[in-house]
C-alpha cells in the first residue's frame, strides 16, 4: 500500500520572500520528489478552525494570530506574517488533523503530510522560529481524543522541538523522542530534559555533533526502537525535518539522502512491529532545495519498500551507551509509574 501524500496549494501562499530559508519553493521540491517516488497528492483535507488550535495553544495566542489573517506581520524577527500565512498555518493544521483521523479510522497506514510553514517550534502562547501553529502536538492530541492510549512522536529536524515538548511534555500518554543538534536554536532539550510532573521520563532527547548515517543507524537500533517496543503506542509521528541532511545550510549535521530513507524507513518498521502500524509524517524544517527533493523521493520510497539496514557499527553505538541506557532507564522508570 502507497502512503497516503496529503498538502494543499494554500500552503504555498505564505510568501515569505525569495531570501528567507523557509519559502515556498521549499515544498515545490518536496512535492517533486514525492511525485518521483510515484506518489500523487490528495489535496481535499479541510483547514483547521479556531476550536481545533484551543486545544494545543492558548486562546490569546490563537486569537491575536487569526487577528493577523489577510495582514502582514511577524511573531518575531525571523517569523514572518504575509496575507495568506495564516490560512497556510490553519491548511497545514487541518491536514494534520486529517491525517491522524485517517489512520484512526483505518483509511490508511502510513499519512505524508507535506505542509507548510513548519510547526514544532510554536509553543502554547507563542509562535516563533518560522513556526505558527504547532501541527504535530495537535496531530497527536487528536489521535488521543481519537481513541489512541498513547501516541509517540519522533522529531528528527536538526533544531530542538521546543514547542512539541512544551506542550506534551507532562503527558505520560505521548512519547517524544527528539534527536538535534546540540547548541542549536532554539535553547533546551538536554540529556537532562526528561519531561516533567507526570510526563518526566516520557522525553528522550539526545543531543547530536557532527552525527552521520552511522550514528542515526545506531540511535535507531539503540535508542528508537527498543523506546517504541517498550511504550507500545496506537500511532507514531515523525516530526519530519530535512535540516540534518549534510547539505543544509542551517544546520551541521550529516545525514545523507539515503540515510533519511534508512532512519525513516527504520521507524516505519518499528511502528509496524510496536506502533499500531500507523504512521503520520510531518514536514517541518529542511532549506536546501535540492536535499528536500531527493530526501523526500527517498522517505516515500523508503515507506513503500523499506531498505535493508546496514550493521550497526560497534564503536559507533558505543559512542552513545551511556546517554541512550540513561534516557531508556528513565524510560522503564516512567512506565512503571504508570503501571495499575
Amino acid at each position: 500500500m502507497r502512503p497516503t501524500l496529503l498538502t494543499h496549494p494554500a500552503c504555498l501562499d505564505h510568501l515569505t520572500g525569495i531570501d528567507h530559508p523557509e519559502r515556498p519553493a521549499r515544498l515545490a521540491a518536496c512535492l517533486r520528489g514525492a511525485a518521483t517516488a510515484g506518489l500523487v497528492p490528495d489535496t481535499t483535507s479541510p483547514p483547521a478552525i479556531r476550536a481545533d488550535l484551543l486545544r494545543v495553544h492558548d486562546a490569546g495566542y490563537v486569537d491575536r494570530l487569526l487577528a493577523l489573517a489577510g495582514a502582514h506581520g511577524a511573531l518575531d524577527d525571523e517569523t514572518l506574517l504575509t496575507p495568506g500565512s495564516v490560512a497556510a498555518a490553519l491548511q497545514a493544521a487541518g491536514i494534520a488533523l486529517d491525517g491522524a483521523r485517517r489512520l484512526m479510522a483505518g483509511q490508511a497506514r502510513q499519512v505524508l503530510a507535506l505542509v507548510r510553514p513548519p510547526g514544532h517550534h510554536a509553543e502554547r502562547a507563542r509562535g516563533l522560529g518560522f513556526c505558527l501553529v504547532n501541527h504535530i502536538a495537535l496531530a497527536a492530541a487528536e489521535a488521543r481524543r481519537l481513541g489512541a492510549q498513547r501516541v509517540a512522536i519522533v522529531d528528527i529536524d536538526a533544531h530542538f522541538g521546543n514547542g512539541t515538548q512544551a506542550i506534551h511534555g507532562a503527558d505520560p500518554r505521548v512519547l517524544l523522542i527528539d534527536l538535534h543538534e546540540d547548541d542549536l536554536f532554539p535553547p533546551g532539550g538536554s540529556l537532562a530534559d526528561r519531561g516533567v510532573d507526570a510526563g518526566e521520563g516520557f522525553t528522550l532527547n539526545l543531543p547530536l555533533l557532527g552525527a552521520a548515517d552511522r550514528d542515526y543507524r545506531a540511535l535507531l537500533a539503540g535508542l528508537i526502537e527498543p523506546a517504541l517496543a517498550r511504550y507500545r503506542p496506537q500511532m507514531v509521528l515523525i516530526s519530519l525535518g530535512f535540516d540534518a541532511h549534510q547539505a543544509d545550510p542551517l544546520a551541521s549535521l550529516r545525514l545523507s539522502t539515503r540515510g533519511f530513507g534508512e532512519l525513516v524507513g527504520g521507524i516505519a518498521e518499528a511502528t509496524r512491529q510496536h506502533g499500531g502500524d500507523r504512521l503520520l509524517l510531518l514536514l517541518e524544517g529542511g532549506y536546501d532545495l535540492a536535499a528536500l527533493e531527493a530526501s523526500t523521493a527517498a522517505v516515500a520510497r523508503a515507506l513503500q519498500h523499506p531498505p535493508a539496514l546496514p550493521a550497526v557499527e560497534p564503536g559507533v553505538a558505543a559512542v552513545y551507551a551511556r546517554r541512550v541506557a540513561a534516557a531508556l532507564a528513565a524510560l522503564d522508570a516512567g512506565l512503571a509509574r504508570e503501571e495499575p
